[in-house]
């Protein structure tokens, strides 16, 4: 059985590596790549205030504000989303479940260039 510490604890534990990773020297673009949506933004607005959120996404604005990376690209939001956070463009484009069709705004020929 996971707990609710042992959750918070993994969160910790990830956002820590994060930062890590993001705080190192590097002369080229910084690309985050995660499950999770780093921001509630990126949620599907029907589902604001919902309790499930925390579920989805986090707010990990700060690290954002802080590190700056280029892109921060996440996953499990059926949802499609492209937007900027600071300096920082927040992206998913999901093709979700079969049985979903085309609800999520997936977009096949989607390329980003670095």
């Amino acid at each position: 059985m996971v707990t609710v510490g042992e959750l918070i604890q993994r969160h910790y534990e990830s956002r820590r590596f994060i930062d890590q990773e993001l705080a190192k020297p590097f002369t080229g673009k910084s690309v985050v790549v995660t499950h999770h949506a780093p921001l509630v933004e990126s949620l599907n607005p029907r589902y604001f205030g919902d309790i499930t959120n925390a579920a989805f996404a986090s707010d990990l604005s700060d690290l954002i504000r802080l590190r700056q990376p280029a892109y921060w690209v996440h996953g499990h939001i059926h949802l499609a989303r492209d937007y900027m956070a600071d300096s920082t463009r927040i992206i998913c484009n999901p093709l979700g479940y079969g049985n979903e069709g085309n609800i999520t705004g997936f977009t096949q020929e989607f390329v980003i260039s670095l």
